[in-house]
């Protein structure tokens, strides 16, 4: 979309708008991948789908939270123990950050016209990308147009 001039990536709100818009349209396929993958029979000595063999397997146990570190506590423990910590950092910054109303006001627009990002995932799959930049340009406007 920026090679063909309509998104300038230079931009930190157009930024902000294709990761939030890409991460959720992502986030589709990734849903799908996993719950094929533990519906998927595996053959062996266990038998059966991962979902299956959890079930048989599953040993767990409920955890009190008073038990468990504060986050910057366990932080402070693994980093002490030699572990490296990936941090993500954002893509971009939302520019109605901390206006709530407004934020809530964006999502209801757009909800309203796209109330599933399954529709965008299955046309790029399928190399057609006409509705992934409809969607996003459309989150662009209404992002600005709430400035």
């Amino acid at each position: 979309m920026e090679e063909k001039g309509l998104i300038p990536m230079d931009d930190s709100l157009i930024k902000f708008c294709v990761s939030w818009f890409s991460i959720r349209v992502a986030n589709i396929g990734t849903i799908i991948a996993i719950e094929s993958w533990n519906q998927h029979t595996l053959r062996g000595r266990k038998n059966g789908t991962p979902n299956e063999i959890m079930r048989r397997a599953n040993m767990t146990a409920y955890v009190q939270p008073s038990v468990l570190p504060e986050t910057e506590d366990a932080v402070r423990e693994m980093e002490s123990l030699g572990s490296n910590l990936t941090y993500f950092s954002g893509f971009g910054i939302d520019p109605l950050q901390g206006q709530v109303h407004l934020i809530e006001e964006r999502d209801r627009l757009f909800r309203q016209r796209y109330p599933d990002f399954g529709p965008f995932f299955h046309s790029v799959v399928n190399r057609d990308f006409h509705h992934f930049q409809q969607g996003l340009l459309f989150f662009i406007d209404k992002t600005r147009n709430l400035l």
